[in-house]
């Protein structure tokens, strides 16, 4: 009924349920566990944001934009040492998330024979939850490596041109412009600091429920 790549399209067009249904189902455990905040997940939390504002320093809104057709790579910044940074820094803020309820040593002390019944499903259900949203990304950017190098797949020149000039009028929006590949500040902050900002919001409320229902 649906060619793969329309799927695909679709898929990349609406991937922001995958982290809508991650952040759900976290509240929902939340809410009715009221588990204690564990610190340490500040620090995946902070290596996250700071990789997601490193590579916005260089793809800018195209990070924000629904059109897989990007044209050029970026080999540089965090783009040299990773594939998807972006995608990268969103699994370390999951995991931000997941460990927040999660106890890193619960398994080594004493009283970890005493796990009740409860603690246990969370368990699970938090690494389960934080494992599909790992899958989604990964899903996410295999999509985006097939369209990325599309272009140097294309043999004719004739084909090339004609790709170059679909993405030249997709990119009356903004989206589809081939970013510098040089970092800017102004780049970084205006591609990223909604994101950030709602992130730091999600991941404060979230902590703070079992004040919340108290």
């Amino acid at each position: 009924m649906f060619s793969k790549p329309y799927l695909e399209k679709k898929y990349y067009q609406f991937r922001d349920l995958g982290p809508a249904l991650f952040i759900l189902i976290l509240l929902f455990v939340q809410i009715h566990t009221q588990l204690p905040y564990n610190a340490y997940s500040l620090i995946p939390l902070t290596a996250g944001l700071a990789l997601r504002f490193w590579a916005g320093g260089y793809l800018g809104s195209l990070a924000n934009g629904r059109e897989l057709y990007r044209g050029k790579n970026i080999t540089q910044g965090p783009y040299f040492l990773l594939k998807h940074p972006i995608y990268k820094g969103n699994f370390l803020i999951a995991a931000a998330f997941t460990s927040a309820l999660i106890d890193p040593f619960i398994f080594v002390k004493k009283e970890a024979v005493l796990l009740s019944l409860q603690a246990n499903w969370v368990f699970l259900i938090q690494i389960g939850n934080l494992l599909l949203y790992g899958l989604q990304l990964r899903i996410l950017e295999k999509i985006e490596e097939k369209y990325l190098n599309r272009l140097t797949e294309i043999k004719e020149p004739e084909q090339r041109q004609k790709l170059e000039i679909q993405n030249q009028t997709s990119s009356s929006e903004g989206q589809n412009r081939e970013p510098k590949q040089s970092f800017t500040w102004s780049r970084a902050w205006k591609g990223q600091y909604f994101h950030i900002l709602k992130i730091l919001f999600i991941y404060l409320v979230y902590i703070s429920i079992p004040l919340l229902i108290k």
